[in-house]
């Protein structure tokens, strides 16, 4: 992704100079972090804010002017489309890099599709939103601007790479990238033969990002893939723990060493089902944190002593996750 973006992720608004928008394909099955990545791009960009992103799901989209913004004559036209504002506030933020998420592309309609393509040849936007003096006219600079596209359309082909190269899983920097790149290849010269991605589309696109499944293989086991699934475990978990200092009532801290969260994480990331990607991981983090303590204890009939502290832990053969409660008054007295 940094590759494509030409950015130094240390740089805040550091892109290369372009003229044209930049603009790239997260391709891969539903659950594994093509919305997530996308987000997160706009938050490393553009330290510490994450205000940059907007998210367009093209399969809600009737007609093009609801992405691009409707014509004078039309009731809305003086509000502007919500994707037509963002583009005129990046405008007034030439430093920031704006991420502009299409989500399933392949849903959207021949007008918007053509639209896009004057919009990334040209790096303009027409400003859509009717002003007093009834101008839709005002042409915007957007090269400060990154165009990420989603799809679902080769899950199958990316899946089946997958099964017959697990070696990727466990593959590190150059094996990896060669590895990624055949996959990607492979991916364009099955798009190109469907709508929207067509050659002319394609050619527009900067870089196609496959999306693997999530490996549910050895978690101690070195590999970029590998490690990444015990790192978004792990981000989960602590999620978790700040969704339910978030939603419960008393005071109640929750500790977990570093050494219990890595076992944790281990045991979430072997019984995540690989196909429901990312979602596998978190309905396991709500199952065996969020749910046992809010349904099994019940802080809000006080089953935890307010000032308490629930610690979590994982049996001798690291096969299951539990907790205790300590109270934390009762120590400090004794």
């Amino acid at each position: 992704v940094w590759n494509c973006t030409g950015t130094d992720p240390k740089k805040p608004g550091g892109i290369c100079p372009s003229r044209h928008p930049l603009s790239m394909i997260f391709a891969g099955p539903s659950g594994n972090g093509k919305t997530e990545l996308a987000h997160w791009l706009a938050k490393l960009m553009n330290k510490p804010s994450d205000e940059f992103f907007i998210k367009v799901d093209c399969g809600q989209l009737t007609d093009a002017s609801e992405i691009f913004g409707k014509s004078g004559a039309y009731q809305g036209a003086q509000q502007g489309s919500a994707l037509n504002n963002f583009v005129l506030k990046m405008s007034l933020e030439p430093h920031a890099i704006g991420i502009v998420l299409l989500d399933e592309i392949e849903k959207a309609s021949q007008g918007v599709i053509h639209a896009l393509y004057q919009v990334i040849d040209k790096g303009e936007w027409t400003n859509k939103r009717l002003t007093s003096r009834g101008s839709q006219t005002e042409v915007i600079p957007c090269q400060n601007l990154i165009f990420v596209m989603t799809t679902n359309a080769c899950d199958f082909e990316i899946v089946d790479f997958a099964k017959k190269n697990p070696g990727i899983y466990n593959a590190v920097s150059d094996e990896f990238d060669e590895l990624g790149s055949e996959l990607a290849n492979r991916i364009q010269n099955i798009l190109q033969c469907s709508y929207p991605f067509t050659e002319a589309f394609l050619g527009r696109i900067g870089r196609i990002v496959p999306f693997l499944p999530m490996s549910n293989g050895n978690p101690d086991a070195h590999g970029t893939m590998h490690g990444e699934s015990m790192t978004v475990a792990k981000l989960l978990i602590e999620r978790q723990q700040e969704k339910l200092a978030q939603e419960t009532t008393a005071e109640v801290t929750q500790a977990i060493s570093a050494k219990t969260k890595h076992e944790m994480a281990k045991i979430i990331v072997n019984e995540a089902i690989p196909e429901a990607g990312v979602r596998a991981i978190q309905s396991a983090v709500e199952r065996k944190m969020g749910d046992r303590i809010m349904h099994d204890l019940l802080l809000e009939r006080g089953g935890i002593a307010e000032g308490s502290q629930v610690r979590y832990f994982t049996t001798q053969d690291a096969r299951a996750i539990d907790f205790r409660v300590e109270d934390l008054h009762a120590t400090k007295v004794e």
